[in-house]
Formats: C-alpha cells, structure tokens, sequence
C-alpha cells in the first residue's frame, strides 16, 4: 500500500505541493501513487486559490498589528 504521509485533509496544501512538485525516491506499488497523484493533484488545483485567497488574508491581518 502506497501512502503519504501529507495525504490526510488537514495536510491537503502539503499533498498537493508533494504531489505537484515532488520527486518520487521509492515506488512499491505504482498504480495505488498515480491514483493518489492524480486525485491529490486535481483536489489541490480546485484548492489552491483558496489557500493563497486564505494565506493573503491573514498576512494582511498580521500587518495591521
């Protein structure tokens, strides 16, 4: 069973830069990685600009400290 441990839904942003940008070191079981890589890319790319939309948001709410 392939797993990461970044594929849990508070670590959604984590997975999704794993997923995206990462470099794979070890593949036991290549079909369970591209159904992860594929599920976790297309969650992270709906995802992403509420992350940024969220990550700017509270920049700018620790400016006005």
């Amino acid at each position: 069973m392939w797993t990461c441990w970044c594929s849990t839904p508070r670590r959604s942003s984590c997975g999704g830069r794993v997923a995206q940008y990462g470099l794979l070191l070890f593949d036991d079981d290549p079909p369970a990685r591209v159904r992860w890589v594929a599920t976790t890319r297309k969650i992270y790319a709906d995802e992403r600009p509420r992350i940024e939309r969220s990550h700017r948001e509270f920049a700018e709410s620790r400016r006005g400290r």
